[in-house]
């Protein structure tokens, strides 16, 4: 499924490019979906802006559970993981082959491959796309806990429905306690001790968002929650920010996260957003690097839809078997050490 960005018309001059960055609003995510680009949905603060607030009011006591689980230390390294394939490579799903075809997200074999390809690109964790208990995304998200923790890497989730519409507050409180189920997993992120949750957005989002999610966090999940313009003026505000913007090449939320993207050129479009550009992506990879920002982010390690994967391809292959953009990230992360 492709993501389409629909912001209305006063967003969209507080966003700029980040009108680009939200996700689509069509299939359901059993059919194929995925996101686009832009740059710091802040304007007001542009590249600088101001320290993240230190409200740390969208949670709760860690669940005890947790407690089992190791947790990252600050700065995090992770990118953005898409487990509903061979599903997404049906009807021209890419306009690149993967170095490893058409692969099976089930396959443990597979799974161990795309661990140890994050771990040598200088990754810590993974933050896989997730639609809802029992959902493919959600079947799969077993798979993947299981095999990190034998290679000793971390997961947690991409909380998409919020992409989609404004699930209540008891919706979210469900879907977080029934998350719960994987928190005690070594192998699930934790920050400070409590289970981190990353959650998508759209382009109608506003301080409520924030609302809604502290009333729904009573299970303690660290939140990290997509920009909007004006999220840094919210009353409430979530433990951490990020912004999803593939088509921009490079975002940085100053104090909160940046995120750097290879390119975008979506299965059914004729010429990329973001052309492919080796040198532009190692410079932006160094800013990443050098941001000292709490979440250092790739977007994609995999989204063939919207052509923004770093994963390898029969287009971008190299000499270490990773592929071209994974190998700078390699070289870049282990020159800037988080």
């Amino acid at each position: 499924m492709t993501r389409i960005f629909r912001a209305a018309a006063i967003l969209a001059a507080l966003l700029g490019l980040a009108a680009c960055s939200a996700k689509a609003t069509g299939a359901p995510p059993d059919a194929g979906a995925s996101a686009s680009g832009s740059i710091d949905a802040d304007t007001s603060a542009g590249l600088g802006g101001s320290e993240p607030s230190t409200n740390a009011g969208l949670h709760k006591a860690s669940p005890s559970a947790s407690a089992k689980a190791a947790s990252v230390s600050l700065p995090l390294r992770a990118t953005f993981y898409y487990p509903w394939y061979p599903e997404n490579f049906a009807n021209n799903g890419s306009h690149y082959t993967p170095s490893a075809g058409q692969y099976n997200g089930d396959d443990a074999k597979v799974v161990d491959r795309q661990i140890a390809d994050m771990q040598y690109a200088g990754l810590q964790a993974g933050i896989a796309s997730w639609w809802g208990a029992g959902k493919r995304e959600d079947r799969r998200f077993a798979v993947l806990l299981k095999e990190a923790e034998r290679l000793h890497f971390a997961w947690t989730v991409y909380y998409e429905n919020e992409g989609f519409g404004d699930p209540s507050s008891a919706t979210l409180a469900a879907d977080l306690a029934y998350l719960g189920k994987y928190t005690s997993s070594p192998a699930f992120l934790h920050v400070n001790g409590r289970p981190v949750i990353f959650a998508y957005g759209d382009g109608t989002d506003g301080c409520s968002m924030v609302d809604r999610w502290k009333a729904a966090n009573t299970a303690g999940f660290y939140v990290v929650l997509k920009v909007f313009g004006g999220y840094r003026d919210c009353r409430n505000q979530p433990d951490g920010w990020h912004q999803y913007a593939p088509g921009g090449g490079l975002d940085v939320q100053n104090g909160y996260s940046a995120v750097c993207s290879p390119g975008f050129w979506k299965n059914d479009t004729g010429t990329p957003l973001l052309a492919r550009d080796p040198q532009r992506f190692r410079r932006d990879a160094t800013t990443v690097a050098t941001s000292k920002a709490s979440f250092q982010l790739v977007t994609t390690y995999n989204e063939w839809g919207e052509g923004t994967s770093v994963e390898s391809t029969t287009d971008w292959p190299s000499a270490s078997g990773h592929g071209v953009y994974v190998d700078i990230l390699h070289e870049v992360f282990a020159a800037h050490p988080r």
